[in-house]
């Protein structure tokens, strides 16, 4: 009965142990190729975003005006709440969108000369980031214009922008069709050059990672499979056998002769040298 239980235990520890060799195994080698993944995305996006934006130049592209433009409405829109790993609370964002006339285009380009008396434009929305993490813990972050207030705005230096000449890049966001704008076109350009440098270093970084991990994960998963296996000690106890079971020993003191041996030896009934036998007497006569 004890060797079926250590053969039982034997073989339930023996599986445990191999399945949880395979889910190392399979953590070791997802590792790497996560990493190969990541950077099978995230590079050519980044060098995607770099190819659209190799011809974006701001102070080329857009011309600053040489009048302000009189800021008419600076609207809230919602907050946002920006979130990381298991919905931690890492900051907060107030949307806005303002409003503004540039009365001065139809001076500026006879493209924009279009008979209308009054030129009013809206921006994008624009994201402003509050002083806490938590939405619920601080006041709303001020706008970057209020109403009554004069701001810069430029205008793109090509003001068809449906013509080859005037075609600019996408990551320009405009808020109007013919994107004139009070917030800095260089903000555009420095958030494309962001996101073409993450996404591009972000996948050099995982491809780089991906063959010093599989490495590691082979000799680990190696040195795993190769571990000596588990030994198990002979736990069986020796009990004595039954009296019934146990082996009569003869020794030559408790030996005692048969009858006939007594015959032939003149010993009958423990006596020696007693009354002379029958074929004694036989011979004695003759």
């Amino acid at each position: 009965m004890s060797d079926a239980f250590n053969d039982n235990a034997r073989v339930r520890a023996e599986r445990e142990e191999k399945w949880e060799r395979w889910c190392g195994i399979f953590w070791l080698y997802f590792l790497p190729f996560a990493a190969l993944v990541g950077g099978a995305v995230c590079l050519p996006i980044g060098l995607n975003i770099r190819g659209a934006i190799k011809n974006m130049d701001a102070d080329v592209d857009f011309t600053l005006m040489d009048q302000t433009c009189p800021v008419v409405g600076s609207d809230w829109l919602r907050q946002k709440q920006l979130t990381g790993d298991k919905g931690r609370k890492t900051g907060c964002e107030d949307v806005y969108v303002y409003t503004f006339t540039a009365n001065q285009l139809k001076d500026e380009d006879q493209f924009y000369d279009d008979g209308r008396d009054s030129y009013v434009f809206e921006t994008y929305e624009h994201y402003v980031r509050r002083s806490c993490d938590n939405c619920n813990n601080c006041d709303r972050a001020a706008p970057a214009f209020t109403a009554g207030e004069e701001a810069e705005c430029w205008r793109p230096t090509v003001p068809d922008m449906s013509s080859d000449e005037g075609t600019i890049s996408k990551w320009y966001r405009c808020g109007n069709d013919w994107c004139v704008k009070i917030l800095p076109p260089q903000d555009d350009e420095d958030r494309a050059n962001a996101f073409a440098s993450g996404f591009t270093i972000a996948g050099i970084v995982c491809l780089s990672a991906f063959l010093p991990l599989l490495l590691l994960a082979y000799f680990i998963v190696k040195w795993c499979c190769t571990k000596k296996e588990p030994t198990f000690e002979n736990t069986t106890t020796a009990y004595p056998l039954p009296p019934q079971h146990q082996v009569m020993q003869t020794t030559s003191s408790s030996y005692a002769p048969d009858v006939k041996e007594q015959h032939n030896t003149g010993t009958i009934n423990g006596n020696t040298g007693g009354d002379t036998s029958f074929f004694d007497q036989m011979n004695s006569r003759v």
